[in-house]
């Protein structure tokens, strides 16, 4: 087998509860970081935990087959938000140099867990707005 072709199947998924090699990749790479996780999950999955362990606990989920990432994942953590201010400050020094897009979000304790709040216009501090109008039949976003 070709080199070429070596490196495209071993960046090729595997199919529902066969993502052995995904799974080695992403735990090779949370040992080198000293991220603890729980391995196998359901099989193949993995769950990794950063931070105090303990409350409040957030979560990102990603597909075992989203990993082939074709760009680049920036990660701001940001200081001071309160003040309203430090956002600038971070983007005067670079932190958003060559980002197309943001998505961010923030907690209210105003609003029950499960629920996700927006209005229309800037939300809860934002700087611009989109409006969406989504329709058609459900599916997997690699398929639509």
């Amino acid at each position: 087998m070709a080199e070429e072709d070596k490196e495209r199947n071993s960046r090729v998924p595997g199919a529902c509860f066969e993502e052995f090699k995904t799974s080695t990749v992403i735990r090779r790479e949370l040992d080198g970081t000293g991220v603890k996780y729980l391995w196998p999950v359901a099989h193949t999955g993995v769950v990794a935990t950063i931070g105090s362990g303990s409350p409040p606990f957030v979560a990102l989920r990603v597909d075992m087959d989203a990993l082939q990432i074709q760009g680049t994942v920036v990660l701001i953590f940001q200081l001071a938000e309160e003040r309203g201010v430090r956002a600038r400050n971070m983007i005067d020094e670079g932190a958003l140099e060559n980002v197309e897009a943001f998505f961010s979000i923030h907690t209210a304790t105003t609003h029950l867990i499960g629920v996700v709040a927006s209005r229309r216009g800037e939300f809860p501090a934002g700087c611009g707005g989109f409006e969406a109008k989504i329709t058609g039949k459900g599916g997997h976003a690699a398929i639509p």
